[in-house]
C-alpha cells in the first residue's frame, strides 16, 4: 500500500478508535498525512490528585472557630516551589553522600551539613506552617 510519504507499507493503515494499549497510555496519534504526534494525554478521574499534592497538603493550615466551621489557608505557590527544591536538593546531596562514601570511602563532613540543614529547614518550615 502507498502511503502519501512514498513508502510501501504491507500494514493496513489504521486510522482513530482502535489503538493500542501503549497508543493510548502514551497519547499517540497518527494525523491525516500520517504523522504521529502526541495528543492530549486522558484526564485523571474525578476526586484524584497529583503525586506532588501532598506537599500543599502538608503545608495547608487548617483552623475552626466557635462555630465549629473549618477554614483551609493554602499555602503561597513560592512556599511550595521552595519546599519542593529543598526536598529535591536533599535527595541530590544523600546520593552524593552515597557516591563520595561508595568511591572514595570516606566520610564528606560538609555535604552531610547541608543534609543535616535542609532536613532542618524542610522540618522548621513544616511545624511553623501548621501552628
Amino acid at each position: 500500500m502507498d502511503h502519501q510519504c512514498g513508502c510501501r507499507s504491507q500494514a493496513p493503515r489504521r486510522s482513530g478508535g482502535g489503538e493500542t494499549p501503549a497508543e493510548q497510555l502514551l497519547g499517540e496519534r497518527e494525523n491525516d498525512r500520517g504523522q504521529t504526534g502526541f495528543g492530549a494525554l486522558p484526564e485523571a478521574a474525578e476526586g484524584a490528585r497529583p503525586l506532588t499534592d501532598w506537599i500543599k497538603r502538608a503545608l495547608t493550615r487548617r483552623t475552626t472557630d466557635k462555630t465549629v466551621t473549618q477554614v483551609e489557608a493554602e499555602p503561597s505557590d513560592r512556599l511550595v516551589l521552595g519546599v519542593k527544591f529543598a526536598i529535591a536538593f536533599t535527595f541530590s546531596l544523600t546520593a552524593l553522600e552515597i557516591a563520595h562514601l561508595a568511591l572514595l570511602s570516606t566520610w564528606n563532613s560538609e555535604v552531610f551539613a547541608a543534609i543535616t540543614g535542609l532536613a532542618g529547614t524542610i522540618t522548621g518550615i513544616l511545624i511553623s506552617q501548621k501552628t
